[in-house]
């Protein structure tokens, strides 16, 4: 069984032609950090991408373990729908709380949190 606010493959976008849809049919909201394209579905599932030229694993792994923790804390207040969200390069250097506020803001900035 998997867990209400977990992060399972339930949760995630896996299908290369949804990934395309999303990107090409779906909103796109802009923050220093991150970039989330949204697409209004029936159910909730998310996809966590960073921009390909972070070199390092170790700092690509924290900022993708960070999003998705981020993400993960927020997905019950959510709309459903499909989600992207794009990691940029300069928020490797940035702490856990910036990042998460940048996340919020950029939702806001959407109207994407449930009513």
């Amino acid at each position: 069984m998997e867990k209400e606010c977990g992060f399972g493959k339930g949760k995630r976008i896996t299908d290369d032609r949804e990934i395309k849809k999303v990107l090409q049919e779906g909103q796109v909201y802009s923050g220093s950090f991150l970039k989330i394209h949204y697409l209004q579905g029936v159910d909730q599932r998310f996809s966590i991408r960073l921009q390909a030229h972070i070199k390092g694993g170790y700092n690509r792994n924290r900022l993708r373990r960070r999003l998705r923790e981020i993400t993960r804390q927020a997905s019950l207040e959510l709309k459903n729908g499909l989600y992207i969200i794009w990691g940029r390069k300069i928020a490797i250097g940035i702490g856990y709380h910036r990042l998460k506020r940048d996340f919020e803001k950029v939702i806001g900035e959407g109207n994407l949190w449930r009513d």
